[in-house]
């Protein structure tokens, strides 16, 4: 399975306009504390970006193309990780696809990856082409006009 069905009732997906800064998006969305984290560093103002709701945290992702900003969260402390990139990016499917993923749209699997990545905290550091998209939980997600999005939830269980 390339994509799963529907995203999972605790995850919520909001679109705002890139401008935005990211822990702005958080703060509007009820956290009463945002901000960012390297996992790498330490460093605050760059990385994984975090939430606290009523002192609970809250896992957050975020993703930036042309003029959107899509921000993922779910209650707890579980990583989860989103993308979104235009439909007409053009993806070479030697550098993204693993070599049992000869059927897979190479723009979709750049997609899935690139959540998939952020899901792991690794981003790009890991070789895109190194995993499978079946291995995970990936939703993909409605997006605006000539955008593609998905969700990555955690490791697929089946």
């Amino acid at each position: 399975m390339t994509a799963r069905a529907s995203l999972p009732d605790d995850v919520a997906v909001a679109w705002l306009p890139s401008s935005v800064a990211t822990v702005d998006a958080l703060l509007a969305t009820d956290a009463d504390a945002a901000g960012h984290v390297c996992p790498r560093c330490g460093g605050s103002d760059h990385g994984r970006p975090w939430a606290r709701v009523a002192g609970a945290p809250v896992a957050a992702s975020a993703s930036r193309a042309g003029a959107h900003l899509v921000v993922a969260t779910r209650p707890g402390a579980a990583a989860l990780g989103v993308d979104v990139e235009p439909a007409d990016a053009l993806v070479e499917a030697a550098v993204v696809l693993h070599p049992s993923e000869a059927d897979l749209e190479p723009l979709w699997a750049w997609v899935a990856k690139e959540a998939i990545l952020k899901h792991l905290g690794t981003g790009l550091r890991t070789d895109p082409a190194s995993i499978r998209v079946a291995d995970f939980a990936v939703h993909r997600i409605p997006a605006p006009a000539g955008y593609v999005a998905a969700v990555c939830t955690g490791r697929a269980t089946s």
